[in-house]
Protein backbone atom coordinates (compact mmCIF):
# COMPACT_ATOMS: atom_id res chain seq x y z
CA UNK A 1 0.00 0.00 0.00
CA UNK A 2 1.35 3.39 -0.96
CA UNK A 3 2.13 5.80 1.84
CA UNK A 4 1.78 9.58 1.60
CA UNK A 5 3.60 12.00 3.86
CA UNK A 6 1.17 14.42 5.52
CA UNK A 7 3.08 15.67 8.57
CA UNK A 8 4.04 19.03 7.13
CA UNK A 9 3.44 20.63 10.52
CA UNK A 10 6.68 18.97 11.62
CA UNK A 11 8.77 19.26 8.46
CA UNK A 12 8.29 19.44 4.71
CA UNK A 13 10.03 17.43 1.99
CA UNK A 14 12.90 19.21 0.31
CA UNK A 15 11.66 21.16 -2.69
CA UNK A 16 13.09 20.07 -6.07
CA UNK A 17 14.34 23.63 -6.61
CA UNK A 18 16.26 23.54 -3.33
CA UNK A 19 17.70 20.11 -4.08
CA UNK A 20 18.84 21.18 -7.54
CA UNK A 21 20.47 24.36 -6.27
CA UNK A 22 22.33 22.50 -3.55
CA UNK A 23 23.47 19.80 -5.96
CA UNK A 24 24.69 22.39 -8.46
CA UNK A 25 26.73 24.10 -5.76
CA UNK A 26 28.18 20.78 -4.62
CA UNK A 27 29.24 20.03 -8.19
CA UNK A 28 31.35 23.20 -8.30
CA UNK A 29 33.66 21.66 -5.72
CA UNK A 30 34.26 25.04 -4.13
CA UNK A 31 35.11 24.90 -0.44
CA UNK A 32 36.13 28.01 1.44
CA UNK A 33 35.41 30.27 4.37
CA UNK A 34 33.18 33.11 3.08
CA UNK A 35 35.02 35.43 5.43
CA UNK A 36 38.30 35.04 3.50
CA UNK A 37 39.41 37.43 0.78
CA UNK A 38 40.98 34.90 -1.60
CA UNK A 39 39.15 33.95 -4.77
CA UNK A 40 37.41 30.89 -3.37
CA UNK A 41 36.31 32.79 -0.28
CA UNK A 42 34.82 35.55 -2.38
CA UNK A 43 32.97 33.01 -4.53
CA UNK A 44 31.45 31.39 -1.45
CA UNK A 45 30.57 34.82 -0.05
CA UNK A 46 28.77 35.70 -3.28
CA UNK A 47 26.71 32.50 -3.11
CA UNK A 48 25.86 33.11 0.54
CA UNK A 49 24.77 36.69 -0.03
CA UNK A 50 22.68 35.73 -3.05
CA UNK A 51 20.84 33.23 -0.86
CA UNK A 52 20.37 35.87 1.81
CA UNK A 53 18.85 38.26 -0.72
CA UNK A 54 16.49 35.53 -1.93
CA UNK A 55 15.24 34.90 1.60
CA UNK A 56 15.00 38.63 2.30
CA UNK A 57 13.12 39.20 -0.94
CA UNK A 58 10.50 36.65 -0.02
CA UNK A 59 9.80 38.44 3.26
CA UNK A 60 10.09 41.97 1.84
CA UNK A 61 13.10 43.04 3.93
CA UNK A 62 16.72 43.97 3.25
CA UNK A 63 19.35 41.29 3.11
CA UNK A 64 21.27 42.72 6.04
CA UNK A 65 18.22 42.21 8.25
CA UNK A 66 18.41 38.43 7.75
CA UNK A 67 20.68 36.60 10.20
CA UNK A 68 21.12 32.96 9.27
CA UNK A 69 20.83 30.50 12.17
CA UNK A 70 20.64 26.73 12.57
CA UNK A 71 16.83 26.83 12.58
CA UNK A 72 13.74 28.15 14.32
CA UNK A 73 14.80 27.08 17.81
CA UNK A 74 18.07 28.98 17.66
CA UNK A 75 16.33 32.00 16.16
CA UNK A 76 13.88 32.08 19.06
CA UNK A 77 16.64 31.70 21.64
CA UNK A 78 18.70 34.42 19.97
CA UNK A 79 15.73 36.78 20.05
CA UNK A 80 14.99 36.14 23.73
CA UNK A 81 18.66 36.33 24.76
CA UNK A 82 19.30 39.50 22.79
CA UNK A 83 16.35 41.34 24.29
CA UNK A 84 17.20 40.15 27.80
CA UNK A 85 20.76 41.47 27.45
CA UNK A 86 19.40 44.79 26.26
CA UNK A 87 16.58 45.08 28.79
CA UNK A 88 16.44 42.35 31.49
CA UNK A 89 12.78 42.67 32.33
CA UNK A 90 9.86 40.25 32.43
CA UNK A 91 8.56 38.58 29.28
CA UNK A 92 4.91 38.17 28.26
CA UNK A 93 4.12 34.82 26.67
CA UNK A 94 1.03 32.71 26.03
CA UNK A 95 0.82 29.02 26.86
CA UNK A 96 0.06 28.19 23.23
CA UNK A 97 3.51 29.34 22.11
CA UNK A 98 6.04 26.74 20.97
CA UNK A 99 8.11 25.18 23.74
CA UNK A 100 11.21 26.92 22.37
CA UNK A 101 9.57 30.28 23.07
CA UNK A 102 8.26 29.29 26.49
CA UNK A 103 11.45 27.62 27.72
CA UNK A 104 13.81 30.30 26.41
CA UNK A 105 11.72 32.97 28.11
CA UNK A 106 11.47 31.14 31.44
CA UNK A 107 15.24 30.59 31.50
CA UNK A 108 16.04 34.30 31.38
CA UNK A 109 13.15 36.25 32.87
CA UNK A 110 9.96 36.17 34.93
CA UNK A 111 7.12 35.23 32.58
CA UNK A 112 3.84 37.10 32.59
CA UNK A 113 1.26 34.77 31.01
CA UNK A 114 -0.92 36.02 28.19
CA UNK A 115 -4.39 34.51 28.37
CA UNK A 116 -5.95 32.99 25.27
CA UNK A 117 -9.66 32.80 24.58
CA UNK A 118 -11.74 29.65 24.25
CA UNK A 119 -10.55 29.27 20.69
CA UNK A 120 -6.88 29.31 21.66
CA UNK A 121 -6.40 32.75 20.15
CA UNK A 122 -4.26 35.60 21.49
CA UNK A 123 -6.32 38.77 21.46
CA UNK A 124 -4.85 42.29 21.79
CA UNK A 125 -6.95 42.91 24.90
CA UNK A 126 -5.28 39.95 26.60
CA UNK A 127 -1.86 41.32 25.69
CA UNK A 128 -2.80 44.71 27.11
CA UNK A 129 -3.93 42.99 30.29
CA UNK A 130 -0.59 41.12 30.53
CA UNK A 131 1.30 44.38 30.15
CA UNK A 132 -0.71 45.86 33.02
CA UNK A 133 -0.14 42.79 35.20
CA UNK A 134 3.58 43.03 34.54
CA UNK A 135 3.50 46.55 35.87
CA UNK A 136 1.61 45.40 38.97
CA UNK A 137 3.68 42.28 39.68
CA UNK A 138 7.14 43.47 38.67
CA UNK A 139 6.93 47.22 38.82
CA UNK A 140 7.33 47.60 35.07
CA UNK A 141 5.88 46.48 31.77
CA UNK A 142 7.39 43.39 30.13
CA UNK A 143 10.48 44.01 28.04
CA UNK A 144 9.30 41.58 25.36
CA UNK A 145 6.00 40.22 24.13
CA UNK A 146 5.83 36.99 22.13
CA UNK A 147 3.02 36.41 19.64
CA UNK A 148 3.22 33.47 17.29
CA UNK A 149 1.84 34.04 13.82
CA UNK A 150 0.20 30.64 13.48
CA UNK A 151 -0.06 27.84 16.00
CA UNK A 152 2.13 24.85 15.25
CA UNK A 153 -0.43 22.25 16.40
CA UNK A 154 -3.90 23.43 15.40
CA UNK A 155 -3.03 26.14 12.89
CA UNK A 156 -4.90 29.03 14.51
CA UNK A 157 -3.75 32.35 13.05
CA UNK A 158 -3.29 35.09 15.63
CA UNK A 159 -3.84 38.83 15.05
CA UNK A 160 -0.11 39.58 15.08
CA UNK A 161 -0.39 42.96 13.38
CA UNK A 162 -2.75 44.25 16.05
CA UNK A 163 -0.55 42.89 18.83
CA UNK A 164 2.59 44.40 17.33
CA UNK A 165 0.88 47.76 16.90
CA UNK A 166 -0.31 47.71 20.52
CA UNK A 167 3.16 46.92 21.83
CA UNK A 168 4.82 49.53 19.65
CA UNK A 169 2.50 52.21 21.02
CA UNK A 170 3.43 51.15 24.57
CA UNK A 171 7.17 50.98 23.88
CA UNK A 172 7.44 47.18 24.26
CA UNK A 173 9.51 45.02 21.92
CA UNK A 174 7.87 42.14 20.05
CA UNK A 175 9.05 38.79 18.81
CA UNK A 176 6.91 36.87 16.31
CA UNK A 177 7.44 33.15 15.84
CA UNK A 178 6.54 32.76 12.17
CA UNK A 179 7.96 29.25 11.77
CA UNK A 180 4.55 27.62 11.37
CA UNK A 181 3.11 30.43 9.26
CA UNK A 182 5.82 31.02 6.67
CA UNK A 183 4.90 29.16 3.53
CA UNK A 184 1.24 28.81 4.41
CA UNK A 185 -0.24 32.28 4.89
CA UNK A 186 0.96 35.65 3.71
CA UNK A 187 3.80 36.80 5.94
CA UNK A 188 4.35 40.44 5.12
CA UNK A 189 7.09 41.79 7.36
CA UNK A 190 6.96 45.20 5.69
CA UNK A 191 3.49 45.81 7.06
CA UNK A 192 3.98 43.88 10.30
CA UNK A 193 6.69 46.00 11.90
CA UNK A 194 7.76 43.50 14.57
CA UNK A 195 11.19 43.89 16.13
CA UNK A 196 12.18 40.24 15.69
CA UNK A 197 10.76 37.42 13.55
CA UNK A 198 11.87 33.78 13.55
CA UNK A 199 11.59 31.51 10.48
CA UNK A 200 12.87 28.07 9.52
CA UNK A 201 13.75 26.68 6.09
CA UNK A 202 12.55 23.11 6.56
CA UNK A 203 8.96 24.25 7.13
CA UNK A 204 8.69 25.69 3.62
CA UNK A 205 10.56 23.19 1.48
CA UNK A 206 14.12 24.16 2.33
CA UNK A 207 16.72 21.97 4.03
CA UNK A 208 16.82 21.23 7.75
CA UNK A 209 19.52 22.88 9.81
CA UNK A 210 19.05 26.44 8.55
CA UNK A 211 16.73 29.22 9.62
CA UNK A 212 16.82 32.95 10.12
CA UNK A 213 16.15 35.67 12.62
CA UNK A 214 14.85 38.78 10.88
CA UNK A 215 15.82 41.88 12.82
CA UNK A 216 14.26 45.31 12.61
CA UNK A 217 16.45 47.89 10.93
CA UNK A 218 18.51 49.83 13.44
CA UNK A 219 18.09 47.29 16.24
CA UNK A 220 21.35 45.98 17.71
CA UNK A 221 21.35 42.98 20.01
CA UNK A 222 24.11 40.97 21.67
CA UNK A 223 24.62 37.65 19.83
CA UNK A 224 23.38 34.42 21.37
CA UNK A 225 26.20 32.39 19.79
CA UNK A 226 29.60 34.00 20.30
CA UNK A 227 33.14 33.24 19.18
CA UNK A 228 33.37 34.88 15.77
CA UNK A 229 32.36 37.84 13.66
CA UNK A 230 30.14 35.99 11.19
CA UNK A 231 26.72 37.33 10.20
CA UNK A 232 27.91 40.89 10.86
CA UNK A 233 28.94 39.85 14.38
CA UNK A 234 25.37 38.76 15.16
CA UNK A 235 25.87 34.98 15.05
CA UNK A 236 29.26 33.31 15.39
CA UNK A 237 30.30 30.16 13.54
CA UNK A 238 31.19 29.22 9.99
CA UNK A 239 28.12 29.83 7.86
CA UNK A 240 26.08 26.91 6.57
CA UNK A 241 26.48 27.91 2.94
CA UNK A 242 24.91 24.78 1.48
CA UNK A 243 21.87 25.15 3.73
CA UNK A 244 21.56 28.83 2.88
CA UNK A 245 21.62 28.04 -0.83
CA UNK A 246 18.78 25.54 -0.39
CA UNK A 247 16.85 28.01 1.76
CA UNK A 248 17.33 30.72 -0.84
CA UNK A 249 16.23 28.49 -3.70
CA UNK A 250 13.04 27.49 -1.87
CA UNK A 251 12.36 31.15 -1.06
CA UNK A 252 12.93 32.22 -4.65
CA UNK A 253 10.45 29.64 -5.88
CA UNK A 254 7.83 30.63 -3.32
CA UNK A 255 8.18 34.25 -4.41
CA UNK A 256 6.81 33.36 -7.83
CA UNK A 257 3.40 34.92 -8.52
CA UNK A 258 1.84 31.57 -9.50
CA UNK A 259 2.41 30.09 -6.03
CA UNK A 260 -0.61 30.74 -3.86
CA UNK A 261 -1.02 30.74 -0.10
CA UNK A 262 -3.40 28.38 1.68
CA UNK A 263 -5.78 31.27 2.36
CA UNK A 264 -5.95 32.12 -1.34
CA UNK A 265 -6.47 28.49 -2.33
CA UNK A 266 -9.54 28.06 -0.12
CA UNK A 267 -11.02 31.51 -0.70
CA UNK A 268 -13.89 30.28 -2.95
CA UNK A 269 -14.89 27.55 -0.49
CA UNK A 270 -14.69 29.93 2.45
CA UNK A 271 -16.78 32.56 0.68
CA UNK A 272 -19.43 30.01 -0.29
CA UNK A 273 -19.55 28.54 3.21
CA UNK A 274 -19.85 31.90 4.93
CA UNK A 275 -23.32 32.49 3.58
CA UNK A 276 -24.53 29.16 4.94
CA UNK A 277 -23.36 29.87 8.48
CA UNK A 278 -25.55 31.51 11.07
CA UNK A 279 -25.99 35.17 10.27
CA UNK A 280 -23.84 34.79 7.17
CA UNK A 281 -20.67 35.22 9.25
CA UNK A 282 -17.52 33.18 8.95
CA UNK A 283 -16.26 31.05 11.81
CA UNK A 284 -14.35 33.22 14.27
CA UNK A 285 -11.25 31.00 14.36
CA UNK A 286 -8.97 31.73 11.46
CA UNK A 287 -6.86 28.76 10.47
CA UNK A 288 -3.59 28.77 8.60
CA UNK A 289 -4.23 25.32 7.26
CA UNK A 290 -7.67 24.39 5.93
CA UNK A 291 -7.80 21.79 3.17
CA UNK A 292 -6.39 23.26 -0.01
CA UNK A 293 -8.34 23.22 -3.26
CA UNK A 294 -6.53 23.12 -6.62
CA UNK A 295 -9.43 24.95 -8.24
CA UNK A 296 -9.24 28.13 -6.17
CA UNK A 297 -9.41 31.62 -7.52
CA UNK A 298 -6.43 33.05 -9.40
CA UNK A 299 -3.89 34.86 -7.31
CA UNK A 300 -4.75 38.48 -6.54
CA UNK A 301 -2.18 41.16 -7.13
CA UNK A 302 -0.23 42.64 -4.26
CA UNK A 303 1.63 45.77 -5.10
CA UNK A 304 4.45 47.47 -3.29
CA UNK A 305 3.98 49.39 -0.14
CA UNK A 306 5.57 51.91 2.13
CA UNK A 307 8.33 51.05 4.52
CA UNK A 308 7.70 49.86 8.04
CA UNK A 309 10.12 49.16 10.86
CA UNK A 310 11.05 45.86 9.21
CA UNK A 311 10.59 47.15 5.68
CA UNK A 312 13.09 47.92 3.00
CA UNK A 313 11.83 51.19 1.61
CA UNK A 314 8.92 52.53 -0.40
CA UNK A 315 7.70 50.57 -3.35
CA UNK A 316 9.36 47.26 -2.59
CA UNK A 317 7.16 44.39 -3.71
CA UNK A 318 5.67 42.49 -0.79
CA UNK A 319 5.89 38.85 -1.75
CA UNK A 320 3.50 36.46 -0.04
CA UNK A 321 4.38 32.92 0.85
CA UNK A 322 2.87 29.71 -0.38
CA UNK A 323 3.71 26.04 -0.21
CA UNK A 324 2.62 23.36 -2.62
CA UNK A 325 0.22 20.51 -1.99
CA UNK A 326 1.29 18.38 0.94
CA UNK A 327 0.80 14.85 -0.39
CA UNK A 328 4.21 13.39 -1.19
CA UNK A 329 6.79 15.53 -2.94
CA UNK A 330 6.01 19.22 -3.49
CA UNK A 331 4.50 19.29 -6.98
CA UNK A 332 2.07 20.98 -9.30
CA UNK A 333 -1.44 19.75 -9.96
CA UNK A 334 -3.47 20.07 -13.15
CA UNK A 335 -5.83 22.99 -13.14
CA UNK A 336 -9.49 22.26 -12.68
CA UNK A 337 -12.84 23.84 -13.47
CA UNK A 338 -12.57 27.07 -15.37
CA UNK A 339 -8.77 27.25 -15.60
CA UNK A 340 -8.40 25.75 -19.05
CA UNK A 341 -6.19 22.90 -17.87
CA UNK A 342 -3.43 25.23 -16.71
CA UNK A 343 -1.17 23.81 -14.03
CA UNK A 344 -1.40 25.49 -10.66
CA UNK A 345 0.42 25.06 -7.40
CA UNK A 346 -1.60 24.71 -4.25
CA UNK A 347 -0.55 25.71 -0.76
CA UNK A 348 -0.19 23.07 1.93
CA UNK A 349 -2.11 23.46 5.16
CA UNK A 350 -0.56 24.06 8.57
CA UNK A 351 -1.60 21.88 11.44
CA UNK A 352 -0.99 18.56 13.08
CA UNK A 353 -1.57 17.28 16.59
CA UNK A 354 2.08 16.86 17.56
CA UNK A 355 4.69 19.31 18.79
CA UNK A 356 6.47 20.20 15.61
CA UNK A 357 10.14 20.00 14.81
CA UNK A 358 12.22 23.09 14.47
Amino acid sequence: MARHYLDHASTTPLRPEARSAMAAWEETGITADPGRVHTEGRMVRAALEEAREQVAGLFGVRGRQVVFTSGGTESVNAAVWGVWRRDPGPVACAGVEHSAVRDASARTSPVVPIDVDGRGRIEPAAVEDALARGLTLHGRRPALVHCQWANHEVGTVHPVAEVVDLCRRQGVMTHVDAVAAAGHVEVDLDRLGADLVSVSAHKLGGPAGIGALVIRRGLRLDPFVVGGEQERARRAGLENVMGAIGFGAAAAHLARPDVRTAEEAVAPDRAAGAGRRRGGRDHPVRRSGPPASPSGVPRGGRGGGGAGPLGSGPGRHRRPLGLVVLVGEPRTLPGAGGHGGRRREVAAPVGGMVDDGR
